[in-house]
């Protein structure tokens, strides 16, 4: 498995998916990049594994009009058991049922 996948199956999997309605997922060596619905502030999210093997997750509101995205929120250095929580405190989006 990459380290995407491995992510994505730590934030829930197909039931995350389903819950936040995430797409166009993109994959580097150490992070996976998503969008997401349901939220007026942010829509994009990086999560990226840092030096420490823990994961700094960045929230973003991409505008498809300016092609840009602006950062909303950062949280460095949370561990993998976390980051659910994490995006649901965050987002307010549930992750799973």
């Amino acid at each position: 498995m990459t380290k995407a996948e491995i992510i994505l199956q730590q934030m829930g999997g197909r039931k995350f998916i389903a819950m936040t309605g995430a797409n166009n997922f993109v994959s580097t060596e150490n992070s996976l990049k998503f969008y997401f619905k349901m939220n007026n502030t942010m829509n994009l999210c990086k999560i990226e594994l840092n030096l420490w093997d823990l994961y700094d997750m960045t929230f973003y509101k991409y505008s498809r009009k300016n092609l840009e995205a602006k950062e909303v929120k950062k949280e460095t250095d949370v561990y993998n058991d976390q980051l659910q929580n994490v995006f649901t405190s965050i987002t307010g989006l549930n992750t799973h049922l």
